[in-house]
């Protein structure tokens, strides 16, 4: 099989392991990338390469790189897809967006195509973004998405072809038990994501401080002028990926306090999978799919109330060591779901499908 994939997102080299998963498995695979994009907190350079039966290209881009208002240079995608001749096409863009316009343009008709939605909040687009949504529900064969709710969203739209619940992909590192035991002595949590409002960082200061039995680690942000932190918290500011796996290893658990806004929830939190897979038992608030990944057993509070996220850290804190230790391991059993082997998985299955559909 030769897929071809479109992804703004793959300008990450760490967000290519899908795509070379599925070329291990004996799939022709080129990724499509701009040639910069705006990953958070910084812009990234789209670097080509070719390994085996992948291949990374780039290609340029128009508008401002903020979604969904850029897209591809459509003769340039519209060549790089010809070229390589694909027997289906993932485009991993929102079926609303400019850059959605520009694939839809640049692909041949007798292709199947499927697209990739991370939308968990209906919302209704004027012109001519609905215009476009309506052209990638016609066009495509099947679409993914990570959770259920996503998936609601997209059947209320009114899309009527298969969909498909596939999560983020994460590294999930190999089970070595990563020398775990039960857990003698304070209890350290982690946060980890940006400092922000819609993230509960406020709400995890307030209802965290100074709880006996409990140190709370702050990663993924810059900590404010004006906050004067609790004696057991420990802010470590915007860490690499590797530093932050490596503080993970050093916790047994993870707070997601995220709030419920207008127009947004959280649709999936890769750092809540990425420490689940380093056996941190989870505390969510019940923002968006949270619940949804977290494993059964996970402490659950409802989002934007500092008062029941302290119950849910004191409940943490006082936690018997068996009952911790066994929510530690659900964590990491429920984690194999979002893995890039499982993962990528799902996803040749979905192409299959695809192109079935698209014969008919």
């Amino acid at each position: 099989m030769r897929v071809l994939r479109i992804f703004h997102g793959g300008v990450v080299e760490r967000y290519q392991s899908r795509d070379e998963e599925l070329a291990r498995d004996g799939t022709v695979v080129r990724l499509i990338v701009p040639t910069r994009y705006r990953e958070l907190p910084d812009f990234t350079i789209g670097r080509p390469r070719k390994r085996d039966l992948l291949e990374v290209t780039t290609c340029k881009t128009t508008g401002p790189l903020r979604n969904p208002l850029w897209w591809y240079r459509i003769a340039e995608l519209r060549k790089q897809i010809d070229q390589f001749s694909p027997d289906v096409i993932d485009v991993h863009e929102e079926p609303y967006s400019l850059a959605m316009w520009s694939v839809l343009r640049s692909i041949p008709e007798h292709v199947p195509m499927i697209f990739r939605s991370s939308q968990n909040v209906f919302k209704s687009y004027p012109l001519p973004f609905s215009r476009i949504q309506t052209r990638a529900f016609e066009r495509s064969s099947a679409a993914y998405v990570p959770s259920l709710q996503a998936m609601d969203v997209l059947k209320r739209k009114g899309y009527k072809q298969i969909v498909e619940v596939v999560g983020n992909g994460v590294d999930v590192p190999e089970d070595e038990k990563m020398s775990l035991t039960k857990h003698i002595g304070v209890v350290q949590l982690i946060f980890a994501g940006r400092y922000t409002e819609r993230k509960g960082f406020d709400d995890l200061i307030q209802a965290g401080a100074d709880i006996d039995g409990l140190r709370i680690h702050l990663a993924g942000g810059e900590l404010p002028a004006d906050v004067v932190l609790p004696e057991n918290f420990t802010d470590h500011g915007i860490l690499s990926y590797n530093d932050l796996t490596k503080l993970f290893v050093n916790c047994q658990a993870i707070c997601v306090p995220s709030h419920v806004l207008p127009g947004w929830t959280e649709q999936f939190c890769r750092s809540l999978v990425e420490g689940m897979s380093r056996y941190l038992a989870p505390i969510i608030s019940t923002s968006g799919a949270l619940a949804e990944v977290a494993p059964h057993g996970a402490i659950v509070f409802p989002a934007g109330s500092p008062s029941a996220l302290r119950v849910a850290l004191l409940s943490l804190a006082q936690m018997p060591k068996d009952e911790l230790h066994l929510l530690r391991i659900a964590s990491r059993e429920k984690s194999e779901n979002y893995s890039w082997p499982h993962t990528s998985s799902q996803i040749r299955s979905l192409y299959a499908s695809a192109i079935k559909e698209h014969i008919r």
